[in-house]
């Protein structure tokens, strides 16, 4: 029994009887030995507050890499944004011309039906001027 000796004097001093002091002595250290795994000792306190420590350091050190991530994101976005605006602006030089190369076809094939519908109709006309003369001379040579 490892009672305080001061403990078994308060005891005494109570009036309590030594056998019943040393019968509760035992209960109590037989109690206590059989909770003492689910005891936390100031040693488990301290191991478990360094190792919240390590876990609060980890957590700022992630949140920094994620402010890195973050950080890098936004530059990319930036780079993104750039680059699209660029070939946007490419592209719309490239519509224009194609516009303006467009309308040149235009204008040539514009000249070049007006060119051939006027020989068209000539050639139509040109006809026309000879088959007339066939039939008149047809004509004038049946009757």
């Amino acid at each position: 029994m490892s009672m305080q000796a001061a403990s078994l004097e308060a005891l005494e001093r109570a009036s309590v009887s030594t056998t019943l002091v040393r019968a509760l002595a035992q209960v109590f250290e037989f109690e206590f030995a059989a909770r003492k795994e689910d005891l936390a000792t100031k040693k488990d306190i301290a191991d478990v507050r360094g190792e919240i420590a390590d876990v609060r350091g980890e957590i700022s050190g992630v949140r920094a890499e994620i402010a890195d991530v973050r950080g890098e994101i936004g530059a990319l976005r930036t780079e993104l944004r750039t680059e699209m605006t660029e070939i946007r602006h490419g592209l719309e030089l490239k519509i224009a011309g194609l516009k303006t190369e467009i309308q040149g076809v235009r204008a040539e094939v514009h000249s070049a039906t007006s060119g051939l519908a006027r020989q068209m109709y000539i050639a139509i006309l040109g006809q026309m001027a000879v088959l007339l003369g066939f039939f008149y001379f047809f004509i004038t040579q049946l009757r």
